[in-house]
């Protein structure tokens, strides 16, 4: 039989839990606070000074025939673009390699995995994700 706490470990406890409360919601305002701020500060910064900047000065395809100017004015510099065209696309190409192995890594291993954690805990549930891994089709937003 379980021993009864005493009237001051209970009144510990409380204020233990308490503490850990505002400590948890104080958390939580933080974690929001630093989101809200990262996409006012991304609006803000990629999308309001940018046309401040611009306001006025010109279009798109100006800077796009400024931008081909200079490109066929310097020559020598279009190997620079290339590259970096070219290196977008192959980590672009990388990613979706590399999400397609874990993928498959998943699916491999997620049926050993499976019987693991019910030999450990017989009434564990399915976080009905794919054998792939990935959320079903019913899930997504």
């Amino acid at each position: 039989m379980a021993k009864q706490k005493s009237r001051e470990q209970l009144e510990q406890e409380l204020a233990f839990l308490k503490t850990r409360r505002l400590v948890d919601g104080t958390t939580a305002l933080a974690s929001q606070l630093i989101r809200v701020g990262g996409v006012v500060g991304a609006v803000y910064f990629g999308i309001t000074r940018p046309i401040e900047a611009l306001a006025g000065k010109g279009t798109a395809a100006d800077i796009a025939v400024l931008l081909r100017a200079q490109l066929e004015r310097d020559g020598g510099n279009t190997w620079v673009i290339a590259a970096s065209w070219l290196l977008t696309v192959l980590a672009v190409v990388y990613g979706w390699v590399e999400r397609t192995l874990r993928r498959n890594t998943v699916e491999q291993l997620q049926g050993r995995i499976q019987a693991l954690e019910k030999s450990v805990n017989p009434t564990r549930t399915s976080s009905a994700l794919t054998p792939r891994g990935e959320t079903r089709k019913e899930d997504r937003i």
